[in-house]
């Protein structure tokens, strides 16, 4: 797969002073936030289709965005099942060009991906390949100036 994107650039040139408190912190705490309801939905939906296209091999496109890179994996994993997961309905709904037929061995739903990844978790579902090829660094710039 060939990548359009900018590279990545951040002005911190290192792992945060406090990391290992922060992961320690979060290792030995509970995490409760509760699932969504469209999560859930989206989830029951994504592994109904798996189920129907007989439970192939599973991949996950996690943050996959319009969908363009959820295709092109189904095409080059026409042996497997892709599943596209992205939090924005918007970029979900939006009209992507595909040259051809569109693959059958895909879907792409809106979930939170946190919730996505642990209802699989709790299923015992674990997809072959994961890919997370459109990473959204938070916090943005403009953001953590308006926060400071």
């Amino acid at each position: 797969m060939r990548a359009n994107s900018r590279p990545v650039t951040s002005n911190q040139a290192g792992p945060h002073d406090q990391l290992p408190t922060i992961v320690d912190r979060y290792a030995q705490s509970t995490f409760r936030k509760p699932l969504s309801v469209v999560s859930r939905s989206a989830f029951h939906q994504a592994m109904a289709a798996w189920q129907q296209a007989g439970r192939q091999s599973l991949i996950l496109d996690a943050g996959c965005g319009v969908g363009l890179s959820t295709r092109r994996l189904a095409v080059q994993h026409p042996e497997s099942f892709v599943i596209g997961v992205d939090q924005s309905a918007d970029r979900l709904q939006r009209e992507v060009r595909w040259t051809g037929i569109p693959p059958s061995n895909f879907i792409t739903v809106r979930a939170d991906l946190v919730d996505f990844w642990r209802l699989m978790l709790t299923g015992g579902i674990h997809p072959i390949k994961h890919y997370l090829l459109y990473p959204n660094p938070w916090p943005k710039k403009d953001q953590l100036q308006r926060r400071w």
